[in-house]
């Protein structure tokens, strides 16, 4: 590893356990396992998560490569999984909208894909394709709700990510409503539970 690719590394490190050399060690090594590519991470929401829950999420994801062309997601498709993307760009298209039409969202290192439905338990409201080469991070679904068992705080991250980026879109493009709502209501209880 080169040293400037050790920088954002060893300041995303010195950031989220600066006291903490064991915790420190194991979230290096999930690092190593992932690649020059972890720097993703630290651009990504996961990155207010603190050490242990960011390092416990890391160990269970599984890293997956798509050729440009191929498809992430399939819009309609159950929610099996979310990606962390570490390199590469896709973009998300609603099926049945005019090809003239922008892509409904856009996906780089750092961005989160396919969390709404997680949160949801919504089938998949759009198509994701890589537009370039691209190299993520998977979460089962099965991993995702031991996760947000043991680290409520994940889920709550997810859903703000989901809420802020406003990649949510129904069947014609638009904001869906349904799934919009209930991320909200979701959101609105774990930040009340939390208060109490």
């Amino acid at each position: 590893m080169t040293e400037r690719e050790a920088t954002p590394r060893s300041a995303f490190l010195d950031e989220v356990c600066p006291d903490d050399s064991r915790l420190r060690r194991k979230l290096g090594a999930v690092f190593d396992q992932v690649g020059p590519d972890a720097a993703a991470v630290g651009s990504s929401p996961f990155a207010v998560l603190d050490a242990t829950t960011l390092c416990d999420l890391l160990s269970v994801m599984r890293p997956r490569e798509y050729a440009p062309g191929e498809y992430l997601i399939r819009q309609g498709d159950p929610a099996e999984f979310l990606l962390l993307v570490l390199t590469g760009t896709a973009s998300a298209r609603v099926r049945g909208t005019p090809s003239n039409r922008p892509p409904v969202g856009q996906f780089g290192a750092g961005d989160i894909v396919g969390e709404m439905s997680l949160l949801t338990d919504e089938p998949r409201t759009a198509d994701v394709v890589a537009e370039t080469s691209v190299r993520a991070l998977e979460l089962s679904s099965v991993d995702f709700h031991r996760m947000t068992d043991r680290h409520p705080d994940l889920r709550v991250v997810l859903m703000k990510s989901a809420a802020v980026s406003g990649r949510v879109v129904d069947a014609v493009g638009g904001p869906a409503p349904t799934a919009y709502v209930r991320a909200r209501a979701l959101l609105a209880d774990r930040a009340s539970l939390r208060d109490q």
